[in-house]
């Protein structure tokens, strides 16, 4: 696995290896970008042309295994975490395109999924909560009887929340 992330903003696609000097023929730049002739440091070995950070290939390193870790479960020697169900805006999407979305909620005019539960939503309490269990995120959304919203609804929602969550 080739691909690398910048420290500063995780981009797969911005880092460019620093080049000091004058080279005799002009660089890729797709691998390098030019840092002068003369550094004053040269301690920054990597640059992001996406968000400017420039540092060390072990910081890269770094990077790279902490965002492998996020998002694929790589495995990071000494941390065990629990992973968290949380909304998000693909989870909404999926569950906007679910049949039992359009077949209670979606046959009412104006309503989606981000305008219930988005960060601007009716019930807009709900998209900073992290949850341990799907049973934990179940319950919460029910309180109140669910804000009016049908617990098959409810259910195909936390269903989706779970599967992204597995998958990431």
């Amino acid at each position: 696995m080739d691909e690398k992330y910048c420290p500063g903003c995780f981009s797969s696609t911005g880092l460019r290896k620093i080049l000091y000097g004058m080279p005799a023929s002009e660089p890729d730049p797709d691998i390098y970008v030019m840092a002068g002739c003369t550094p004053e440091d040269r301690s920054a070995q990597m640059q992001c042309i996406e968000c400017e950070w420039e540092g060390t290939t072990a910081a890269v390193r770094k990077a790279t295994r902490a965002r492998r870790f996020i998002t694929m479960g790589e495995d990071l020697k000494g941390i065990t975490v629990i992973k968290k169900l949380r909304l998000s805006h693909d989870a909404l999407a999926l569950l906007q395109e679910s049949e039992i979305w359009k077949s209670t909620l979606g046959q009412v005019a104006g309503f989606t999924a981000e305008s219930i539960y988005g960060q601007e939503g009716k019930l807009k309490q709900y998209w900073e909560s992290y949850w341990s269990s799907a049973e934990e995120m179940r319950s919460d959304l029910m309180q109140n009887m669910g804000g009016g919203i049908p617990i098959n609804v409810i259910d195909e929602l936390v269903g989706i929340v779970q599967k992204l969550n597995s998958t990431t």
